[in-house]
């Protein structure tokens, strides 16, 4: 069984005081790798039995920030998002997200990170897939922001 990220209690995407979110629990797969797995309720609908794209990047989305966090300790806000939609996902089964941040060996500024993500519907074909870029919160402002 994995280890599950903290959770903040009102993000749309993880948190679980939410009453409107998703609600999901993001797990640590690896070092570098975070997945999580949802059912999305009827009410997030785009076109008739589709979920709506708007759903699906905000979940990658999610997916890439904490996949830093995992592989950083650090809390980052996105900086640039690119979401690529392969299909519709279809509103029957479970999804998987799966966020992996992109560590190298290079000489770079620490406080800015990236990450890729893919989002996956029941039947294991990838609906949309994400590349995104972050800044990192000072330190002395995490208190403020995160709410757990």
């Amino acid at each position: 069984m994995s280890k599950q990220l903290p959770r903040d209690k009102g993000c749309f995407v993880c948190g679980k005081d939410n009453p409107f979110g998703l609600k999901l629990h993001f797990n640590i797969e690896d070092e570098h790798t975070v997945s999580a797995k949802f059912t999305p309720a009827e009410h997030l609908i785009g076109f008739k039995g589709m979920l709506h794209g708007g759903i699906m990047s905000a979940v990658l989305d999610d997916a890439l920030c904490w996949a830093i966090y995992n592989s950083t300790g650090k809390f980052y806000v996105t900086s640039q998002l690119n979401v690529n939609f392969k299909k519709p996902g279809s509103m029957k089964g479970e999804f998987t997200v799966v966020g992996r941040a992109i560590r190298s060996d290079e000489k770079r500024s620490r406080k800015v990170e990236h990450a890729k993500a893919e989002l996956k519907d029941a039947s294991g074909h990838i609906v949309a897939d994400a590349e995104g870029t972050f800044f990192q919160i000072p330190d002395h402002k995490v208190k403020e922001l995160w709410d757990y």
